[in-house]
């Protein structure tokens, strides 16, 4: 669609030559707003159009530039002027600790089991003391305040931490490499299996990460967040793509930027040194025609009643290509050592999630910017 290969242009003019990270930068936005109005059938399942992207790339090649330059101000300039949810935010997490992503619990040392009964047994006092003429309505309003800030204090034995990462929104984890995923760390043993079920399909409840503490109350994390996560290439990268199963969650794009391009890139830097573009700041031109793809979507969304899974409907051409599609990955991967196929076919039926993903959201960035929208996935799409 026109709209996403000027997303593209723009982006790119910030964070050069990242084409593809700059295309998945949008479907990595759209499909986090669309997320409450679309839900792709899958048989007797479905999956979310949530697009979860980690981008591993040699070191200072643009990937910050295109994060805090482009994505994040026009997510967040969309967020403001959309507000899907009052809960919906944009964050950027630099502790990936597991208490920091699953929430946690602190004992409180103030706890007393009675705070209620004696709570209830103050208010009582203090309205009879009031009603009697004893003490002034001042005086009550006070003492009042008073018994209720005690109770507050002492009515919970513990308090609760939830994580950053509860409600709906876009996490753009920067600097991801020290997420623990790579190489483990104190106290993120489990940081693989909270990110794995942070990205399920949330419709069925299957995002939901339940952190048990021994002694205290199980600790549950409900992220509807979407993930566009940016490293360097890390040591032991083979390892975790073998033995974690982390990787084959998220569409992965892994590139070691060649010589002659990283020369080319310095060049460019060395030559913009003391120069001025016309037009400054984030690309914010781009929020306006991103907010109408999703009003018409949710448009779309109230005209079929509510059923997220009839908003786009496949033709029988949509899922012949699919199937085609399967067949070349099929194809390329038989071509491969033995060794290497059995590694990328592990990444087969999350290819097909991301083809269908990608497919409904360009289906729903072109229909809503048509004359005559079908709201009909078509070969064209996929």
């Amino acid at each position: 669609p026109s709209l996403i290969r000027a997303f593209e242009q723009t982006a790119t003019q910030y964070s050069r030559e990242n084409n593809l990270p700059a295309i998945m930068g949008y479907f990595n936005i759209m499909g986090s707003l669309l997320q409450d109005y679309i839900e792709i059938p899958v048989g007797q399942t479905s999956i979310d159009t949530r697009c979860h992207f980690v981008w591993i790339q040699t070191a200072r090649t643009g990937k910050t530039t295109l994060i805090d330059y482009v994505l994040k101000p026009v997510a967040t300039k969309l967020i403001e002027e959309l507000n899907p949810t009052d809960e919906y935010r944009i964050v950027s997490l630099d502790d990936y600790t597991t208490a920091s992503l699953a929430g946690s619990h602190k004992e409180n040392v103030k706890y007393d089991p009675a705070a209620e009964q004696q709570w209830v047994a103050e208010q009582a006092r203090l309205i009879r003391l009031r009603d009697e003429g004893e003490i002034e309505e001042g005086q009550y309003e006070i003492q009042y305040a008073r018994g209720e800030e005690k109770y507050e204090r002492t009515k919970d034995e513990y308090f609760e931490f939830p994580s950053q990462l509860e409600g709906n929104g876009i996490w753009y984890a920067d600097e991801f490499e020290g997420s623990g995923i790579f190489t483990p760390r104190t106290h993120n043993d489990n940081i693989n299996i909270v990110l794995q079920t942070l990205m399920n399909n949330f419709h069925v409840g299957a995002n939901k990460y339940n952190k048990v503490l021994t002694g205290k109350p199980t600790v549950t994390l409900d992220s509807r967040f979407s993930i566009f996560a940016g490293t360097y290439i890390p040591q032991k990268l083979d390892d975790t793509i073998i033995g974690k199963g982390i990787m084959q969650r998220f569409l992965p794009y892994i590139y070691e930027v060649p010589r002659d391009r990283l020369t080319d890139q310095r060049n460019n830097l060395a030559s913009s040194f003391g120069t001025r573009t016309e037009i400054r700041g984030p690309p914010l031109q781009l929020v306006e025609p991103m907010k109408n793809v999703v009003l018409k979507v949710k448009e779309r969304f109230e005209q079929v009643g509510g059923d997220r899974e009839y908003v786009i409907t496949y033709s029988e051409y949509a899922s012949a290509e699919i199937v085609r599609m399967y067949g070349q990955i099929q194809d390329y991967v038989s071509n491969l050592p033995p060794h290497i196929a059995e590694v990328v076919s592990t990444f087969e039926a999350n290819l097909l999630e991301y083809i269908n993903k990608l497919a409904i959201i360009s289906c729903a960035t072109n229909n809503a910017n048509s004359t005559v929208p079908t709201w009909r996935l078509t070969k064209t799409h996929v």
